[in-house]
């Protein structure tokens, strides 16, 4: 499938808004410019992305974009609450299995430590799943980059999908 679109038009046009916060990835430079968002630390699109690059096939550029939309969309809410119920299970052995002997100031400290631990435990968790969703997009724009940026800017299907 060979492009009709130039290499210089790949590279630089700007990304192309569609409805309400909507954005369209039509060539190198719209991938470079959310790159360099994930890397600033800016938010990423709100709303889905949507691919629409000539050179790649149809199911490399729909798996590249159910990749970027998931990537982009990572909350870290999967990752907190597996935090927390490994805090809870920690606090609730230690409860359980630890001394035996508390007087009631002590008891309701341990609980209060104890429900400190886990909302810290799941911030640290959610924080951890928003880091590795960024790596995760920046990875996959790096990769797309690099496969538009090859020798040809056809893509065979006997390929490999590469993204």
């Amino acid at each position: 499938m060979r492009s009709t679109q130039s290499r210089a038009e790949v590279i630089s046009a700007p990304i192309h808004p569609v409805g309400p916060g909507g954005q369209v990835v039509r060539t190198i430079r719209d991938l470079e410019v959310l790159l360099q968002a994930s890397r600033t630390g800016q938010r990423m699109p709100k709303s889905q992305l949507t691919l629409a690059i000539p050179a790649l096939n149809e199911s490399q550029r729909l798996g590249a974009q159910r990749k970027l939309n998931a990537f982009a969309h990572t909350c870290g809410c999967a990752e907190g609450g597996v935090c927390a119920l490994a805090s809870l299970s920690i606090v609730l052995s230690y409860s359980v299995l630890g001394p035996r002997h508390y007087s009631g100031q002590r008891l309701v400290t341990l609980w209060l430590a104890g429900i400190c631990f886990i909302l810290l435990s799941a911030g640290i968790g959610k924080a951890v799943g928003l880091f590795i969703g960024r790596l995760r997009f920046r990875r996959t724009c790096v990769r797309l980059i690099q496969v538009l940026s090859g020798p040809s800017l056809s893509v065979s299907t006997e390929e490999a999908n590469p993204i």
